[in-house]
């Protein structure tokens, strides 16, 4: 979740060090631009696009799915991703990066669990939505990617966040969780806050950029 109303040196530094990752692919799992942004759509998409050219980000695959923000702007918002080598998922669908089945998500279709399959079990699979609230389906898939949460942004001592807007149990809402069905559930806190009128704030749950490392299971034993 970018999830931010201004192009500003945070946003841009944070883009910047996932760039310096060297990813071979990078997830956008949804929340790019909030709402204040859809009265000057145009001027402000095109500076986002702009700085995504500016950083590299044109010269790595990347595939994307919508957040709640998008839901709002139709079609609109892929016009962030122009002239990236970017497979957009919307509506939810499934592609092919290298020898991986990668699925995604509506917006609406992570929220209320409605999920694609793993066309091939054999086939390493991720399924990508922006939120969590699909994982509790438990789809066949091996790897689950979800953003939305921004890891409550809120954390207590001893009892954690105070909101997820997500169905999962609080300690699933954020991080590394090994489901029972074998799939791996990772949940990005993301880099961005709630906007509008809700507080910017996050305590004991700092931003981040997740970077994950799929290795063979002979390269791990």
């Amino acid at each position: 979740d970018i999830q931010t109303d201004v192009i500003d040196a945070y946003t841009e530094d944070a883009l910047r060090q996932a760039i310096a990752q060297k990813p071979d692919l990078l997830v956008f799992a949804g929340d790019y631009l909030q709402y204040s942004f859809v009265r000057e759509f145009p001027s402000n998409v095109a500076e986002f696009n702009r700085l995504l050219h500016e950083l590299g980000y044109d010269k790595v695959p990347s595939i994307v799915v919508e957040g709640d923000v998008e839901d709002k702007l139709e079609e609109k918002w892929q016009s962030l991703f122009e002239g990236l080598p970017a497979v957009i998922l919307d509506p939810s669908g499934r592609t092919k990066w290298r020898d991986w089945e990668v699925i995604g998500l509506t917006r609406n279709d992570s929220m209320y669990g409605v999920t694609l399959e793993a066309s091939t079990p054999d086939d390493f699979t991720i399924i990508i939505g922006h939120n969590p609230n699909f994982a509790l389906q438990r789809p066949q898939a091996d790897l689950y990617l979800a953003g939305h949460t921004h890891g409550g942004q809120v954390n207590l001592p001893w009892f954690g966040p105070l909101i997820t807007f997500s169905d999962l149990p609080n300690d699933q809402v954020q991080g590394l969780t090994k489901l029972e069905n074998g799939a791996t559930l990772i949940v990005s806190r993301g880099i961005g806050m709630e906007r509008v009128d809700a507080p910017r704030i996050r305590f004991l749950c700092p931003p981040e950029i997740v970077v994950i490392d799929i290795l063979p299971i002979s390269a791990v034993q």
